[in-house]
């Protein structure tokens, strides 16, 4: 169609809206039967090409209509309709008031009676429209989404489970309102259906958990109505394992005023079995029992609160304005400075759950003690290039071509793990990832809790915190937390502070962002406190600004007796209870570098070994080493199936090295035979291994494969390997580092 055309279709359109909307009842109906009468014949499609831009504004209209009148209803199902509706709901690049107007004409449609809510479910509808419920960003189509999946619950029974599952995973959605409409529309379908599908119980334990409360009622609501279904075992041990944490945290270490009120209302029996037996406890209580726990008041006294020893309020934020205002200004420099990563563009482009998490689990066992740099070529090479890009794939990989994939990244027990969490994700998971942070934490070794938190809130937009090497320091500064980082006080301190900052509309980018934010701005030398978007809420920066007004009175003469206006960290000190604070006095010098605190390192361990490269002759093999493959060991190692050059144990290496003919022994030892090629020392390589330094001394000698038969015959498997192609073997980083130094 010419730009002519379509503009004179355009206002052909135009002129009947107008007309349209100035007519009365009678009016349109005529108009309506004259339209129809002179598209007799066309296709949808021929019709959608003319209205070209004015499409939605007919839309508009016929839905009106239709609310008044059902006269065209069966005229407009027999020609698509309903699909047509449903692809514009699904439609990516459609706007936000068209799929609400679309899903208004959907629900003028169900409402019109039970066959054609059967209609609308026939035609997948009910996917599109819980999927768009879980997805939109106005509440105005959150809400007309709802109201569809509310009226077609009321039709066919045949549908109603079809309806049911996917409202369970909609569950999983990051969308408080969203949560909320699912909740609300489960509540009604409970009641429909008559029945309880065990899924749903993890992740309705899961909102509990919520930030909002809205939702956490909704969620009380549905666990309310479910406690009469099959499902009540699984509910009431979850509920328990729910109160655990709060059990040990709050009770036992840090309020033991409140565990003796407790003790006193409910009584020593029913306190004791709380205490020793919180898994099993639901089954042992009788309904008395149960109504003492659930309406249970904690009326303590100011002064017994105020005695109870617990951290100050100076290190955590109760301020919830302060909380919003850091979020936004946080998450408004991540999305201007954020790096472009891999697996960032994957956790948001991704539509698939399992790929998402999968390649989101593996970006972070990777990043376990790697830098970024080094880790993005490795990603790429697992899963942009193919080898690996689903979790299916790597669990039909052998453990040899995973560590040869690895070869170089170090700590070769991550990759293990990640092919034996792989393998358990496909026998005994159906192939289908964890959901929950419980479950990433229960279900795939190797995952922590800074990995399965970490995952849950990148992939699956879980409202959880997360806390890693860059969050310690970054947390530690903003609320000047001095003790050791490492203590359990500090540990449980840095994590509640993350579960209360973290974003629950965005919980996967917030984590990252703290994360980018103590990797290039708040580092661990040389911060750059200039160019940091939350340097009003940082308490070490003002530390710093106290100091320094100070010092700047004193050298002016001006120093009096009225107090600084800035909150100072001695304020915390005073009683020298809090298990937070520094205990050593704070460094002019460091700065906010005064936080974290860490424990002395110990000097790591020096051994010294050997690392014999037996090189093949020119004539012969030209240009080749030999390598042996170690052994699967009865406890597995983290360098087993790696392929060294020939080592001699460090034992033996101290009592040679001492000694005045090294050399000759160090033949003798490695089985040469051959003095016609002599043996040479070439020189030191010093790497660092997790808390050992070795040395390694490199020692070269020429032997041909023929000649090597002669020798004894070991129980490891040999193989000569060119050594242009030595990175493509699965070689260890010692034997790396002594051909990139060309010894």
């Amino acid at each position: 169609m010419s730009a002519q055309e379509e503009a004179a279709n355009i206002g052909k359109v135009l002129s009947f809206l107008r007309e349209w909307d100035r007519g009365d009842r009678t009016v349109r109906s005529r108009m309506l039967n004259t339209f129809l009468a002179q598209n007799t014949g066309r296709t949808f499609y021929e019709l959608e090409l003319e209205f070209a831009q004015v499409a939605s504004l007919f839309l508009a209209r016929l839905t009106t209509w239709m609310r008044l009148t059902d006269q065209y209803l069966m005229e407009f199902l027999e020609d698509g309709g309903v699909l047509t509706l449903l692809e514009i709901v699904n439609h990516s690049q459609c706007k936000e008031e068209e799929k609400a107007e679309a899903l208004r004409l959907l629900l003028t449609v169900a409402n019109a009676g039970r066959k054609y809510k059967e209609i609308i479910c026939e035609s997948h509808g009910v996917k599109v429209i819980a999927e768009c419920l879980a997805k939109s960003n106005t509440d105005e189509t959150q809400e007309t989404a709802w109201a569809v999946l509310e009226s077609l619950i009321h039709g066919n029974p045949k549908y109603q489970n079809q309806i049911y599952k996917s409202l369970i995973a909609l569950m999983m959605c990051t969308s408080p309102k969203a949560q909320q409409l699912v909740l609300h529309t489960l509540h009604t379908v409970q009641s429909k259906i008559k029945t309880a599908h065990h899924s749903i119980v993890e992740p309705l334990l899961n909102m509990l958990r919520s930030l909002h409360l809205v939702v956490q009622d909704e969620a009380i609501n549905l666990i309310l109505d479910l406690k009469c279904y099959d499902v009540r075992p699984m509910l009431l041990k979850g509920l328990v394992a729910l109160l655990r944490p709060a059990k040990e945290e709050h009770f036992v270490h840090s309020y033991p005023v409140i565990e003796e009120h407790v003790q006193r209302v409910i009584g020593s029996t029913l306190f004791a079995a709380f205490m020793h037996n919180a898994d099993t406890l639901y089954m042992h209580i009788d309904e008395t029992q149960a109504e003492i726990l659930l309406t249970n008041k904690l009326n303590i006294t100011e002064e017994e609160t105020t005695n109870a020893s617990s951290p100050s309020t100076y290190h955590t934020f109760h301020d919830a304005a302060d909380v919003a205002l850091l979020r936004s200004q946080l998450l408004s420099w991540y999305d201007k400075e954020q790096r472009e990563l891999p697996w960032r563009t994957l956790a948001v482009t991704e539509s698939d759950l399992d790929i998402r998490t999968y390649a989101v689990w593996v970006s972070e066992i990777m990043l376990q003690q790697t830098q970024v740099a080094t880790v993005v070529s490795y990603y790429n090479k697992w899963i942009k290039a193919s080898r690996w890009p689903t979790v299916q794939d790597l669990a039909a990989a052998t453990l040899e071509e995973v560590n040869q994939m690895w070869a170089g990244l170090g700590y070769y027990s991550r990759g293990k793990r990640l092919h034996e969490g792989a393998q358990k994700v496909v026998s005994e998971l159906n192939g289908q990832m964890p959901r929950t942070v419980d479950s990433l934490l229960k279900q795939l070794p190797g995952v922590g809790r800074y990995t399965a938190a970490a995952i849950g809130s990148i992939a699956l937009g879980q409202v959880t915190g997360a806390v890693d090497g860059n969050l310690i320091r970054v947390l530690c500064r903003l609320r000047a937390i001095g003790a050791d980082s490492t203590s359990p006080a500090v540990t449980e301190a840095l994590w509640s502070l993350a579960n209360i900052l973290v974003d629950p509309e965005r919980p996967g980018d917030f984590n990252q962002a703290m994360m980018e934010l103590g990797a290039r701005v708040c580092t661990p030398k040389a911060p750059l406190c200039s160019q940091c978007p939350v340097q009003a809420h940082c308490h070490s920066y003002r530390k710093v600004h106290v100091k320094q007004e100070k010092n700047s009175r004193k050298l002016l003469g001006k120093l009096d007796k009225k107090p600084l206006s800035l909150p100072d960290i001695e304020d915390c000190m005073n009683s020298g209870t809090c298990p937070l604070c520094p205990s050593e006095p704070w460094d002019d010098e460091l700065g906010v570098q005064n936080f974290p605190r860490k424990p002395a390192k110990k000097p790591p361990r020096v051994e010294r070994t050997l690392t014999c490269v037996l090189q093949c002759p020119q004539d012969s093999f030209p240009d080749a080493v030999l390598l042996e493959q170690r052994p699967l060991l009865l406890q597995p190692g983290l360098l087993q199936r790696m392929w060294p050059a020939d080592s001699v144990t460090p034992l033996i290496i101290s009592r040679l090295i001492r000694s005045r003919i090294t050399l000759k022994k160090i033949q003798s030892v490695l089985l040469l035979y051959h003095p016609r090629h002599p043996l040479r020392l070439l020189g030191d390589i010093c790497h660092v291994f997790l808390k050992m330094m070795l040395l390694y001394v490199s020692g070269g000698h020429a032997v041909s494969p023929e000649e090597e038969e002669e020798a004894e015959e070991e129980e490891e498997e040999e193989a000569w390997v060119v050594t242009k192609t030595i990175e493509e073997a699965c070689v260890s980083n010692h034997l790396g580092l002594i051909f990139a130094e060309g010894l």
